[in-house]
């Protein structure tokens, strides 16, 4: 995937600074009301920017006329979602050539991730965009279809796990005299948190096919509620304007916790033994938050 290297980004409500979701007044601003601050400068660290490509560190102005920036315009009023250790939100990214956005104004609409203060949260946030780093393509892509997810008895629709990765931005080291920003996780943007008393039994098993799938792959995700599963119209493979919410697209976000275990331990025993209990434990909670029971599945 191409991701954009560096990052304009537009923030004249110093939300990436200020990281409380507090929407301030204009008298918060009146220093820049005639003329807003100036964009932040961030860097790609995931994916990484290859070391050849990247070469000496961008000086001066130089570095803007490079083809891979991209600006990320973000909003105070714009706040989606708001978690133990982050605020997400929906902002609009205008991208650099060779890419372009089917819009009007050539924007595309992602979901930004700024981590609240301390650094123990912003630590979550890096281990977040390294996680996402991780995670094999496949579990992004928009698949169609039906299949068996062990244990559960049933077809169960197989679209996509997590989110697109759009790539975890730092800010540039003269950065802290600006307020020291937050750094930006850009994902896509896919909805809003289920409500489980509003899903048929069909679609919280979904829901649920979800967490054997991410452990499929080695991955617990250690926070399975519901707040971190979201909904959208779907099916995703026809275009917007065809999509329902009778037939929905299930997300699992949030990973600033997520582990990743190796596939070479698998042998190990003591490895078997703690990740059983991982599973077991992440299987349990996703029950209790998805309301479900043995008499769901018909064992």
């Amino acid at each position: 995937m191409y991701l954009p290297d560096y990052l304009l980004v537009h923030d004249p409500h110093d939300v990436s600074v200020h990281c409380d979701g507090y929407r301030r007044g204009e008298d918060d601003f009146a220093a820049f009301s005639e003329l807003p601050p100036p964009p932040r400068k961030y860097r790609r660290a995931q994916p990484e920017i290859l070391k050849t490509k990247l070469g000496d560190a961008p000086e001066s102005e130089s570095w803007k006329e490079r083809e891979t920036v991209a600006h990320l315009y973000l909003h105070q009023n714009n706040c989606i979602g708001v978690g133990h250790h982050s605020f997400v939100y929906r902002a609009p990214l205008e991208l650099p050539p060779p890419l372009s956005a089917r819009s009007r104004n050539g924007r595309v609409i992602v979901a930004a991730k700024i981590a609240m203060h301390p650094d123990r949260k912003r630590e979550m946030l890096k281990n977040e965009g390294e996680i996402y780093n991780k995670l094999p393509k496949h579990m992004s892509e928009n698949w169609c279809g039906y299949n068996l997810v062990a244990p559960i008895p049933h077809p169960v629709p197989v679209g996509p796990i997590v989110p697109k990765f759009y790539g975890y931005y730092v800010p540039f080291e003269d950065s802290e005299e600006d307020g020291d920003p937050s750094p930006v996780l850009l994902l896509e943007e896919c909805g809003e948190p289920i409500k489980p008393h509003r899903l048929t039994v069909d679609q919280k098993t979904e829901c649920y096919s979800l967490m054997y799938r991410l452990h499929r792959e080695n991955v617990v995700q250690n926070s399975f509620f519901v707040r971190n599963i979201l909904r959208q119209p779907g099916p995703l493979h026809v275009a917007p304007e065809e999509r329902s919410d009778d037939t929905p697209s299930f997300r699992i976000i949030d990973f600033g916790t997520a582990t990743i275990y190796k596939q070479e331990l698998r042998s190990k025993s003591d490895y078997n033994a703690l990740v059983k209990k991982e599973f077991r434990s992440e299987n349990r909670l996703a029950r209790d938050e998805l309301e479900l029971d043995d008499e769901d599945f018909h064992f």
